[in-house]
């Protein structure tokens, strides 16, 4: 029955509707995250993942071999690649809640928002180093 709160990471890297698919790249590899949740006036619009910008480069890039990839910037926008409306989760929600989300869906990343804002994400991988750490009865 333990809080996300107790396990979310509270400092989230974000990205905006502004944020080019390249600056989404270094994020990415400066942070050594795979998730950012996309904010728009302070509310929660999209999640893009790692894993989005590699089923486009490998879905859509060779079928648009006008694109330069130096300059796909200015041709695709991270809206038109982030997941809108993801799942979200409750900061006083329930480890086994999230859980039982992450059993039955294929993502591994949560926005934990309260009042309508982001206050956290929760990933797979934190419930699994929390499983790893727990206290055996």
């Amino acid at each position: 029955n333990l809080p996300i709160a107790n396990l979310m990471t509270k400092e989230v890297i974000i990205a905006t509707p502004n944020t080019k698919v390249s600056q989404v790249q270094k994020l990415f590899l400066e942070y050594g995250v795979h998730h950012l949740p996309v904010i728009y006036a302070d509310r929660l619009i999209g999640i893009i993942s790692m894993s989005d910008l590699m089923r486009f480069y490998a879905e859509e890039l060779p079928k648009r071999a006008d694109i330069d990839v130096s300059k796909l910037d200015d041709s695709i926008s991270i809206v038109d690649l982030m997941t809108k409306g993801p799942v979200t989760i409750g900061p006083n929600d329930t480890v086994q809640q999230a859980a039982e989300i992450f059993a039955t869906r294929q993502f591994q990343s949560l926005p934990v928002i309260d009042d309508g804002k982001i206050v956290g994400i929760i990933t797979t991988t934190d419930l699994a180093r929390y499983m790893v750490h727990m206290p055996v009865n």
